[in-house]
């Protein structure tokens, strides 16, 4: 089996949205903090995180979406998280790195185990 493949994202400015796939590192967690800021500056009061095609995630990206939702509420923001899927045909492969979150089932609390507080999961 290969990789998950790099992270990607991709930001619809009318909704607010930020689509993530691949593996989601520190540097893509941070990628998503810039979109998100930037959506917020021009007036995005909600701001959606969709990390449905996201195939695993970094151990140090958690404390930056953790340090995005903190932002966004001292703001008077709101940030919506679609966690990873648990369908494995959502993802490019089903490996993960060692020091990733398992793919599937496994992934989806990120919110949860980062103790994000208001964050709301919108499944």
């Amino acid at each position: 089996m290969s990789a998950v493949p790099r992270f990607a994202e991709a930001v619809d400015w009318p909704s607010g949205t930020i689509r993530g796939e691949g593996r989601l590192t520190v540097q893509g967690a941070d990628l998503v903090r810039g979109a998100a800021e930037q959506l917020h500056r021009c007036g995005h009061r909600r701001i959606t995180v969709d990390l449905a095609a996201v195939g695993a995630v970094d151990d140090a990206a958690v404390p930056v979406l953790r340090s995005l939702v903190d932002e966004l509420r001292k703001a008077a923001g709101e940030l919506v998280l679609v966690p990873p899927s648990d369908d494995p045909a959502a993802h490019p492969t089903t490996t993960s790195a060692s020091n990733s979150a398992p793919i599937g089932r496994a992934a989806t609390p990120i919110a949860v185990r980062a103790g994000y507080g208001s964050v709301k999961n919108s499944r």
